[in-house]
């Protein structure tokens, strides 16, 4: 699915045992719970014990086969204390206090983390019977677990440091956790923005034109103001800003804080996040315009192309080349003829090996992608039937972004979207 998808809320797993109302669980209605389609458990939207836990690692293990029945969860929050559930096999030592929430809790995180490294995703626990949970092994040994994912070790891993950290949790329900749980997921949201997630600029640049506008007429901003990222599968996810700030809805207030507009909009937590996107990740015009404006003046022949300097000079060429080649293997697919070799593509622009690979060494550093090796680059493009790169998903996505410009120009049929190489077909719109 591409940008055209409907926006939607993000969605929540919560481990829970006791029966609250599913209504009310989460504080808000900019969030949805999580639904699970689990055989002989019916669809049930909360894990409230230990049979339901079972039966969704179960289903989770059967991989493609029910995956159409079990929601992906953006945030996950974890009760501590199952002492509610009988059906699991007792803890001998502990009569009315059951710590193996947290267990149930990192298994899932574990799993969902592992499952997909370059999607967000938050959790936390909670309980009002985290005081309890401190000084119990089982509590330490299954927070330690959860622990080793959410946050940085202690200096020396011992009890008594695990101890220490739970006796810090006081919130006691779901809700009370929204507004630790969200400003996580964004964090992570924009950790994954400056490698190998590709934020949609023009969604931002829409929303924040929006909200700017709403505040300007001190009413309300539209409730379907949405963003998008893409991923380097190249799958869509189109949030709704009222989920994903679900946590701030004074933010969508439908007047002014203060009657000062333009104080109302510096102010804004969400307008700061937008603009913060825009300024950082904005890909498309600090990478993609620019290297067009370079091709264009190769093409005609113009003074020396002004490729920049530092970090985006080496985005630019990387840039280049990957239209260079995507253009070239339409365009031979197109016209039933040999791709040019990896020599004649650098030539085209005017660039030494030393030059290529020096830039693809600076934009993939940090990465196990690519060797650094021009060679290597086109060659594992080539062979890919999917984008063989995991990070910097700002790659294909502008590349077929300036292809598609193209062929809706109507100029180059040839770049339609039928004769893209195998690893750009899933960034089509």
């Amino acid at each position: 699915m591409g940008l055209s998808q409907e926006p939607r809320l993000l969605r929540v797993l919560v481990i829970h045992d006791y029966h609250v109302g599913e209504a009310n669980i989460l504080g808000t209605e900019d969030l949805a719970l999580c639904r699970y389609q689990l055989r002989e458990r019916g669809e049930i939207r909360i894990l409230r014990s230990w049979i339901d836990v079972v039966a969704l690692l179960t289903a989770l293990a059967q991989g493609p086969e029910v995956e159409d029945s079990l929601d992906v969860p953006d945030l996950m929050l974890i009760d501590c204390n199952f002492e509610t559930d009988h059906d699991a096999p007792r803890l001998v030592h502990n009569i009315e206090f059951d710590p193996r929430g947290l267990l149930y809790g990192a298994v899932l995180a574990a799993h969902f983390l592992g499952a997909n490294r370059q999607r967000a995703f938050a959790f936390v626990p909670y309980s009002k019977a985290m005081e309890q949970a401190s000084p119990d092994p089982y509590g330490q040994t299954f927070y330690s677990l959860l622990s080793a994912m959410l946050e940085k070790p202690p200096e020396v891993i011992e009890p008594i440091a695990y101890s220490l950290r739970l006796s810090k949790y006081d919130a006691q329900a779901p809700k009370d956790v929204v507004g630790t749980v969200l400003p996580r997921y964004r964090e992570h949201l924009e950790e994954l923005f400056a490698d190998s997630v590709y934020p949609e600029s023009d969604t931002f640049e829409t929303a924040l034109a929006n909200l700017d506008a709403a505040v300007g007429r001190g009413e309300a901003p539209p409730r379907d103001l949405s963003v998008a990222w893409r991923g380097p599968d190249g799958e869509v996810s189109r949030v709704l800003l009222r989920s994903l700030f679900a946590d701030l809805p004074d933010c969508l207030a439908s007047t002014p804080g203060n009657g000062d507009i333009d104080s109302d909009r510096e102010a804004c937590p969400l307008r700061a996040f937008l603009n913060r996107i825009l300024e950082l990740y904005n890909y498309s015009k600090f990478v993609l315009r620019p290297t067009e404006s370079v091709l264009e003046s190769i093409r005609s022949s113009d003074d020396t192309p002004n490729w920049g300097s530092g970090l985006e000079k080496d985005q630019r060429r990387v840039m280049a080349l990957a239209i260079r080649w995507a253009t070239d293997r339409c365009t031979a697919k197109y016209s039933h003829r040999e791709p040019a070799g990896v020599s004649a593509l650098n030539d085209s622009l005017g660039l030494h090996p030393t030059q290529s690979n020096r830039a693809l060494g600076a934009v993939f550093i940090g990465t196990k992608d690519v060797r650094y090796s021009l060679d290597d680059f086109v060659k594992r493009l080539d062979e890919a039937s999917r984008w063989p790169f995991p990070s910097r998903a700002w790659l294909p996505r502008l590349t077929t972004k300036h292809l598609q410009e193209l062929y809706r120009g109507g100029e180059r049929p040839d770049l339609a979207p039928e004769f893209w190489p195998g690893c750009l077909q899933a960034f089509a719109d």
